[in-house]
C-alpha cells in the first residue's frame, strides 16, 4: 500500500513538473506599443504608456484615459504617459511601472474573464502626499454600426462614482473610484462634448482601485473585493493552459503558448446575442469599431 502511495505521489510530481508554466513578457515599455486587458465581456484597449480606452459590450464607455500627478505645490501635473519605464504582460493581467523622483506607480489592468466589469490597481510608493488626476473623453457609444441618443452623465460624489447612460436606460456603464474627490463641472441632461478630469488625493503609499462596469450592481461587487477580480482571471489562464494541449519544443513552447492564450481572449459577448470569436483587437480611436485594424489581443 506504501509502495502504491509513493509510486502515485511520484507520478504527480512528474505531472506537475510538465504543466506549462504562464508565460510572462518583462520588457522596457514601448509608448506606442498595444496593450491591453480583455474579457468576454469588458476590455481596456491602450497602449504602453497607461492611455486607454474602455469598453463593456456593446458600449464604448470612454476613450483617451490617462493619469497625471500633481507633486507638491506644482500648478502643473506630470503625466504618467511620460513616466512609463517597463512593462509586465502576463495572461490575466498586463502592468506598467511609471517612476518619479517622489513617487513610484504600478499601474495593471485587468479585466474580469466573464463579467462586465474591469479595474485598473494603482500601487502607489510615495514620500510625500500626491494629488492624482484622470482624465477621459466620455463616449457611451455601442458599437458599429449601432447607434443611440440620449446620452448623459451623472455623478455620485459621495462614492465617487460617475453613471453612463442613454435615453431609454438600458445600458448604465459606470466608472468609479473609493478615492475619487473631484470632478469637472457637469451638465447632467446631456453628455459632455469636452475632457472630463476627475481628481483624488493619495496621502501616503498603498493601493487605488479605479472600476469601469456595465452596471452599479456590477461596480459595487467588482469594488468590494477588485484583487479577487485579478485573482480569478490568473486562475482562470493557469486552468486553461494546464487543461489544453502542451507542447514541449525549444524555441515553440511559449509561442505556442501565447497563441492559445490570444484565442481563448479571443472571445467576445453581448447579451441577447452570444458569443462568438473576433479577428483580433486594437484600440478603436475616435471610432466605434474596436480592432478593426486586426491587431492581435495577446501578443505582447
Amino acid at each position: 500500500m506504501l509502495k502504491c502511495v509513493m509510486r502515485a505521489a511520484v507520478i504527480l510530481a512528474l505531472l506537475a513538473a510538465t504543466l506549462p508554466a504562464q508565460p510572462v513578457v518583462n520588457k522596457p515599455a514601448q509608448p506606442n506599443k498595444f496593450m491591453e486587458a480583455v474579457g468576454r465581456r469588458a476590455a481596456l484597449l491602450g497602449r504602453e504608456d497607461g492611455t486607454f480606452e474602455a469598453w463593456v459590450y456593446p458600449i464604448k464607455v470612454l476613450r483617451d484615459f490617462r493619469l497625471s500627478v500633481y507633486v507638491d505645490d506644482a500648478l502643473e501635473p506630470v503625466g504618467l504617459a511620460a513616466l512609463a519605464e517597463t512593462a509586465e504582460v502576463r495572461a490575466g493581467r498586463v502592468t506598467l511601472t511609471h517612476a518619479h523622483a517622489a513617487f513610484t506607480i504600478r499601474q495593471s489592468w485587468v479585466a474580469a474573464v466573464d463579467r462586465p466589469a474591469a479595474v485598473v490597481l494603482l500601487d502607489i510608493d510615495t514620500s510625500r502626499p500626491l494629488k492624482l488626476r484622470a482624465s477621459f473623453t466620455p463616449e457611451m457609444k455601442p458599437m458599429w454600426p449601432a447607434s443611440f441618443g440620449g446620452q448623459a452623465t451623472g455623478w455620485n460624489g459621495k462614492d465617487g462614482v460617475l453613471t453612463f447612460h442613454e435615453g431609454l436606460r438600458r445600458f448604465r456603464p459606470v466608472l468609479g473610484s473609493p478615492a475619487f474627490r473631484r470632478i469637472s463641472e457637469q451638465v447632467g441632461h446631456q453628455l459632455p462634448d469636452s475632457t472630463i478630469m476627475i481628481e483624488f488625493d493619495v496621502d501616503k503609499s498603498g493601493r487605488v482601485p479605479i472600476v469601469i462596469a456595465g452596471s452599479r450592481a456590477e461596480y459595487d461587487a467588482a469594488i468590494k473585493s477588485p484583487e479577487e477580480l485579478a485573482a480569478a482571471s490568473d486562475r482562470h489562464y493557469k486552468s486553461f493552459l494546464n487543461r489544453t494541449l502542451h507542447v514541449e519544443a525549444a524555441g515553440l513552447t511559449e509561442a505556442f503558448n501565447w497563441a492559445k492564450i490570444a484565442i481563448e481572449k479571443g472571445w467576445a459577448c453581448n447579451e441577447g446575442v452570444g458569443c462568438g470569436l473576433v479577428a483580433g483587437w486594437a484600440p478603436s480611436g475616435a471610432s466605434q469599431r474596436p480592432g478593426f485594424g486586426g491587431t492581435s489581443a495577446a501578443t505582447p
